[in-house]
């Protein structure tokens, strides 16, 4: 049976998010600093969401999945397309407020 001290709990904090992942390194293997990349799981799931209210044709949930994204990458310093983001989330919420009027 391998023993339990050559394993150790360590935390990776995501380079363009707050998310914090949780591996273990093995000591005796990776002596040196461990490199991961993982892809972030909220602008998976923000993605995600969008998709599938893409398929569902409901145009305020696609401004709100825009909303979604847009803080996503507000969060992750990606401005540009964070703006992007934004504007289209506004675009839709204004035709929404014209067709509400007329």
């Amino acid at each position: 049976m391998a023993k339990k001290g050559n394993r150790q709990i360590i935390k990776l904090k995501s380079s363009q998010s707050p998310h914090i992942y949780s591996t273990y390194k093995n000591k005796k293997n990776d002596p040196e600093r461990i490199e991961l990349k993982k892809y972030d799981l909220a602008l998976k799931y923000a993605n995600l969401y969008l998709e599938m209210n893409k398929k569902e044709d409901d145009i305020l949930l696609i401004a709100t999945s825009y909303e979604r994204l847009y803080e996503v990458n507000k969060k992750m310093g990606k401005t540009a397309i964070a703006l992007n983001y934004h504007e289209r989330m506004v675009q839709i919420r204004d035709s929404i407020r014209t067709l509400e009027v007329t």
